[in-house]
């Protein structure tokens, strides 16, 4: 019985929070200049998914222990179900434009109209978002409608298949957010060590630098331990070179970063 109350007061709140988010991007979408066709897309996906968690509410309400409705709260390894995962995200996008609208609220005498504040690929990664999430629940109302049969059996299969596919996807989505944070910490280091154009400087120096010049440092037992522990990413991946002015630092560093690039396809 307690499951059965979690599950309906689940949607509930799913449904909810659904709504929010659609009232504030319609305000975006009626405040912002020239609004983006995104904003409409998301609209029209936000007024999908509220329309099937409606009939979800239904349903868990008449059928309480569906089978169907009850994988789509289920954790699988640790991982959360569809419905905690749809209120997570959809928790994410309000916070992200009312923090923005927040932001912009104390420059509104300044401003005529408000900025969406989401790039495109990232308001095009919660429609897809949202599109798997609403495939999901339609598939879990369609399955509750049949009868209780061999049938319905396979297709709690397929969605449990369904649920689990949209979990790894969710395992790598996560990975991938990491990555994307390890990589901007990694930026903002370097922006630290040196706050100016990288790949202008190199491109700069690699033109006024002469064929090979430093071709020696591949032969010094200091690089090749270097080459050897960055391609198998262990051991130590720290080559340091210093020198007077004018030595060549940066010609020589220029050097080895080409050969990189050539040899072993970094970035």
């Amino acid at each position: 019985m307690a499951e059965a109350i979690g599950l309906a007061s689940g949607i509930v709140g799913l449904a909810t929070a659904a709504v929010q988010v659609t009232e504030i991007s319609y305000r975006y979408y009626t405040g912002v200049k020239g609004a983006p066709t995104e904003i409409k897309e998301l609209l029209d996906e936000l007024n999908s998914l509220s329309q099937v968690l409606n009939a979800l509410k239904d349903v868990a309400k008449k059928n309480p222990h569906s089978t169907a409705l009850q994988k789509l709260s289920e954790s699988i390894n640790g991982v959360d179900g569809p419905l905690p995962q749809c209120l997570d995200m959809l928790n994410d996008l309000k916070t992200k434009l009312e923090r923005s609208k927040s932001e912009q609220g104390r420059w509104r005498r300044f401003l005529h109209r408000l900025k969406w504040p989401l790039v495109q690929g990232d308001t095009q990664q919660y429609i897809s978002r949202i599109q798997r999430q609403r495939s999901l629940f339609t598939t879990a109302l369609n399955i509750d409608h049949l009868s209780l049969s061999t049938e319905i059996r396979e297709s709690v299969g397929k969605t449990e298949i369904a649920i689990r596919d949209l979990q790894t996807q969710a395992e790598e989505e996560k990975k991938d957010r990491l990555a994307e944070k390890q990589t901007k910490k990694h930026q903002k280091t370097l922006h630290w060590l040196h706050p100016y154009d990288t790949v202008t400087k190199q491109i700069h120096i690699t033109s006024r630098r002469h064929p090979n010049t430093g071709g020696w440092i591949f032969e010094t037992p200091g690089f090749k331990a270097f080459e050897k522990a960055s391609s198998l990413g262990s051991g130590s991946q720290l080559l340091w070179g210093y020198g007077i002015p004018g030595a060549g630092k940066s010609f020589l560093s220029s050097f080895i970063i080409d050969y990189f690039l050539v040899h072993m396809g970094c970035s």
